[in-house]
């Protein structure tokens, strides 16, 4: 019995997944000693304490409990299980994942093992990189610059790891700078050792001692032309060596400059295309203009968010004293944090953005309301122009009713019947006259007709008529 379930044991071993394929050598450690057991007899023998060799900590791989000795055995007493026998050497279990086979031997080339030097109770590195895994690109890709604006690293692809271990951020606090994901919307973070920005086509992460500019994240040429104009800019902002102001304030306005310039530079082309478009619509309507008043309307529409997003952004951050004060980084790294209340200078500048802001909305909601009512007033010149239509065959169909019942006259007379109406000598003429009497008849009288009942729902047919 015992040398079937041995057998058994031993077999399914093969089958067994890398987590329970320890437990089953345990298992079939056990059985192995019952055999042997059976077959020697039985004599009092100090027992030996069996241990079974544990690996090193493993996260992937749970680890087996050992067997400790047990500290209340006492040596002269007699054995009194079988399993205190004599036995073979146990097979020592190796470190790699594996198993032992029918034939003692080990196999374990298919089950390689992980091997790791990680501790308990400690996140280091690696573990940020395996958290944001499953994420596109574990990198990002810019331009970093010192406090006197020069270039330190080139176009270098930072590691998102680093970047949120040196700066105290969450890998979700990247996000909002990430070129990769489209359709974000704007804001500026404050965090404890730096500010993250992304407004219009800059994404900048401020530091008291650097500034990182993402990579631009489309490569049409007019956000690469206002990428290379921000890049000259800062540099020239903070390569000033007579100014003194702080480096995170030069460089916001930089930032705030450089995106409110690009959206002014937007709003100045969409007026001049609404501006010719409704100069060639006062000629006369197609449906080319058409096309483009509406294409031009969803232009307007789109930039109106943004211009939105904008304005929104900065106002968050106004709305909020502790963020105003956090942004003071470089006084933060030097252990003299503001007060709540001391953010009188960078208030004053994102306070004046916020008025530029405003006056873009502003112009941006008067051009497209003119579109609208362009838009609209090209809607009831179709709409005219679609009652003309109607009216006229409307009007088609009266005449060709009035002309049917003179030809039914004439169907009627030109029957091959005796009517005797032949004999008399001036019949033509007056068959004639009265079926142009009865067409004109029924013609004016159907259209005063249409007339009643247009006029009564509020379609004046006459004045299509001029």
């Amino acid at each position: 019995m015992i040398f079937k379930l041995f057998a058994k044991q031993s077999g399914a071993i093969r089958r067994f997944p890398n987590r329970t394929r320890r437990q089953a050598v345990v298992q079939m450690d056990k059985l192995s000693r019952l055999f042997h057991a059976s077959l020697m007899p039985t004599k009092d023998l100090k027992p030996t304490p069996v241990k079974i060799k544990q690996r090193v900590f493993d996260p992937f791989v749970p680890e087996l409990p050992t067997r400790e000795p047990d500290a209340q055995t006492n040596d002269s007493q007699p054995a009194s299980s079988t399993l205190l026998s004599p036995q073979p050497p146990l097979p020592q279990l190796p470190e790699d994942n594996g198993f032992i086979g029918l034939d003692g031997d080990f196999h374990g080339d298919e089950f390689p093992a992980i091997k790791t030097n990680k501790t308990r109770g400690k996140i280091t590195k690696e573990d940020l990189m395996l958290s944001m895994a499953g994420s596109k690109a574990m990198t990002i890709r810019g331009v970093s610059f010192d406090t006197m604006g020069r270039v330190s690293d080139f176009d270098r692809e930072f590691q998102r790891a680093h970047i949120c271990i040196q700066n105290t951020l969450q890998p979700r606090d990247l996000r909002k700078i990430d070129t990769s994901l489209s359709d974000q919307s704007q804001v500026i973070l404050v965090r404890e050792k730096a500010i993250l920005v992304n407004l219009a086509h800059v994404r900048a992460l401020v530091r008291a001692d650097a500034v990182l500019v993402i990579a631009s994240p489309t490569d049409s040429k007019e956000t690469a032309q206002f990428h290379s104009s921000f890049i000259y800019e800062l540099q020239g902002a903070l390569g000033n060596p007579n100014d003194k102001t702080l480096f995170e304030i030069k460089v916001m306005e930089a930032i705030m400059n450089s995106a409110s310039s690009s959206l002014v530079y937007e709003l100045d082309q969409l007026e001049k295309e609404s501006e010719f478009l409704l100069q060639s619509i006062d000629v006369g309507v197609s449906s080319t203009q058409l096309n483009k008043l509406l294409l031009l309307r969803r232009a307007y529409n789109k930039f109106l968010q943004r211009v939105e997003g904008f304005r929104s952004a900065i106002n968050m951050v106004l709305t909020n004293d502790e963020d105003l004060a956090g942004m003071y980084v470089t006084d933060k790294a030097l252990g003299k944090p503001h007060v709540v209340s001391d953010h009188i200078d960078m208030e004053l500048m994102l306070e004046h953005y916020v008025k530029i802001g405003d006056d873009l909305v502003s112009k941006v909601l008067e051009t497209s309301s003119n579109l609208q009512t362009t838009q609209n007033m090209i809607g009831i010149i179709l709409d005219n122009t679609r009652n003309k239509l109607i009216v006229f065959d409307l009007k088609a169909n009266l005449a060709t009713a009035a002309i049917s019942s003179a030809a039914l006259m004439a169907g009627l007379l030109g029957m091959n019947l005796p009517n005797h109406i032949e004999n008399y000598p001036h019949i033509f003429e007056g068959v004639a006259l009265a079926s142009l009497g009865i067409v004109f008849g029924i013609y004016f009288g159907a259209v005063q007709r249409m007339g009643k009942i247009t006029k009564w729902k509020g379609l004046i047919w006459r004045r299509y008529e001029k």
